[in-house]
């Protein structure tokens, strides 16, 4: 039977009291514990993963035959995805790591992207079916996700909060904490529930099943590499007109829905990626990811603003303590704001990076049809 990870306890002087650490260091050593190095422990969390090191990336690396038919090369870029979910499902209970959980996550974000945007390879009721399916298990995880980034990022909102309100703030995250404990366990026992393992067998049923010799799906006999150029050219056009729209107006919506389409053609281009000259993809993988970034800034700023002022009417009526704290996320939403306003006036700079000129001519040298 496997152990549960032992309890490590790191030391890091402030300035100045590095003699008191090394005195600390020497009675924790003396009194029993062990001293070890960060390599050891990351070592020690490896084994308890059952992983070793380099041996799992959730990074998209497909390898596809220009030529394949286009239901095949779907399949090939799902079962990889599919790989992804089920190594982060195996250790998930486990609880080591919050990059288990988005690892798994993106991997259904990126699963039901490919059903929606690998267009017309697969039965129309059948890409429904699993699209609503993984859209479902997607959504159980919600809650959880979004309390791991708030915890994670504690350091960070008290750095952009006066100094004096820093401590008034905790309050707000020992709040988070218990939520997640909670979070938490809705999300296991979603991964152990009938439904669940239903979903996942007749998912690995679909995908092992053989091609037909007669497809119905219109793209499915296409070969790859013609419904790869076609996808990612109409999804880039579709951007860069978009974008333009947006350089000339100031409405939010429009810029969370760019996002949407900027992350599809991001997971198209990483899915297809071997397809094409690598130095030139990745150049435009490159360029797209700093318009992401930008895009997906503001999303999350939008987001936790309004996460916060609803989250604050959670918190335990201890009238004195809830006082500060709401003074200190006031704080804390404003400079969120003014950081929101300083992400939404780089978007021109940004956008007009990705779809410059010499940008669009080398999407339509990679992607463009002939006839076109």
């Amino acid at each position: 039977k496997k152990q549960k990870p032992n309890r490590h306890l790191r030391l890091k002087p402030i300035k100045g009291y590095a003699k008191y650490e090394r005195l600390l260091a020497k009675s924790l050593k003396d009194a029993g514990l062990k001293i070890g190095t960060e390599k050891e422990f990351f070592l020690n969390v490896l084994a308890l993963a059952d992983r070793a090191p380099g041996s799992y990336s959730s990074k998209v690396n497909i390898q596809l035959d220009p030529a394949m038919r286009s239901d095949q090369a779907a399949k090939v870029v799902l079962r990889f995805l599919l790989n992804v979910m089920r190594i982060n499902e195996a250790i998930f209970e486990k609880d080591l790591d919050t990059e288990v959980l988005h690892d798994f996550r993106v991997a259904i974000r990126r699963t039901r992207s490919a059903l929606a945007q690998i267009k017309n390879v697969f039965p129309a009721r059948t890409t429904a079916r699993f699209k609503k399916d993984f859209a479902d298990v997607g959504k159980r995880s919600n809650a959880l996700r979004d309390l791991d980034v708030y915890l994670l990022n504690q350091e960070s909102y008290k750095k952009r909060l006066p100094a004096v309100l820093r401590d008034d703030i905790d309050p707000l995250f020992t709040h988070l904490r218990n939520k997640r404990t909670k979070a938490f366990q809705h999300v296991l026992r979603g991964l152990k529930s009938g439904k669940y393992e239903k979903i996942m067998k007749d998912w690995e049923a679909f995908l092992n099943k053989p091609p037909p010799d007669s497809a119905s799906a219109a793209n499915a006999e296409l070969p790859v590499i013609e419904l790869a150029r076609s996808r990612i050219y109409k999804k880039f056009r579709g951007i860069v007109k978009n974008g333009n729209k947006i350089l000339a107006t100031t409405e939010d919506e429009l810029l969370h829905a760019l996002r949407i389409e900027c992350k599809k053609l991001r997971y198209l281009m990483e899915f297809f990626a071997n397809l094409f000259p690598r130095k030139k993809i990745n150049a435009l993988i490159a360029q797209l990811k700093s318009l992401q970034d930008n895009l997906g800034d503001f999303n999350d700023l939008c987001v936790q603003q309004e996460y916060l002022l609803n989250i604050a009417t959670e918190l335990p009526d201890d009238r004195q303590q809830l006082q500060k704290a709401l003074v200190a996320i006031g704080s804390l939403v404003e400079a969120l704001n003014h950081e929101k306003h300083m992400v939404r006036d780089d978007f021109a700079r940004t956008f007009t990076d990705f779809a410059a000129p010499a940008n669009q001519a080398l999407f339509k040298e990679l992607f463009a049809t002939r006839d076109k």
